[in-house]
């Protein structure tokens, strides 16, 4: 069974010279894309594009697979309660803190670590599951304790007493379950 083409020569030999016309233009256009896409990957712009992919540092996740040398052990009270902590210690961390977390392991928290000892304060921005936040002063000594904290009040500020040196966030209701109170010391 023979094939029908609806060109004939004529049409054929119009159409091949249209294209040697316009291959100049489609010739200068293959270096704008390729300049296009490395622009792209070099500044993570892909990522608008349905990638999935994602940082380890835009990770904002204390999870069970946490690599261990990312974490640092705390000690509270004479009963030695093992806490593994995140450090903040930089402004961009001490900002960012918990927020925008949805999970946290029941013996994890976040150090906040500050040069100097002052009167702290701390809300709930953007953070998604209750803390207990624990004040403690350049001694070591817990000094102001907030349990439970309302998820996500941008309303409410927490404020230390006093002055504090560290800021220890654990998940709603480990002071509680642990027996933390004012006055005890934290090791590290």
């Amino acid at each position: 069974m023979a094939k029908i083409y609806p060109f004939n020569r004529k049409s054929l030999e119009s159409l091949k010279e249209l294209l040697r016309k316009i291959e100049p233009a489609f010739l200068f256009l293959i270096p704008a894309f390729a300049i296009i896409a490395m622009i792209l990957a070099v500044t993570g712009a892909f990522q608008f594009f349905g990638s999935t992919y994602e940082s380890s540092t835009d990770s904002n996740h204390i999870n069970e697979e946490t690599d261990a040398s990312k974490l640092s052990t705390v000690h509270l009270g004479e009963d030695q309660i093992t806490i593994k902590v995140e450090i903040a210690d930089s402004s961009k961390e001490w900002t960012n803190g918990l927020m925008n977390r949805n999970y946290l392991p029941s013996d994890h928290g976040m150090l906040f670590v500050f040069p100097d000892e002052n009167i702290r304060s701390f809300w709930m921005k953007d953070t998604y599951i209750p803390l207990d936040i624990i004040y403690i002063n350049s001694e070591k000594e817990i000094i102001d304790i907030y349990e439970s904290v309302e998820p996500l009040n941008e309303e409410k500020s927490y404020t230390s007493k006093s002055g504090a040196k560290y800021v220890l966030e654990v998940n709603g209701g480990f002071v509680k379950k642990n027996d933390i109170r004012e006055g005890m010391r934290i090791y590290f």
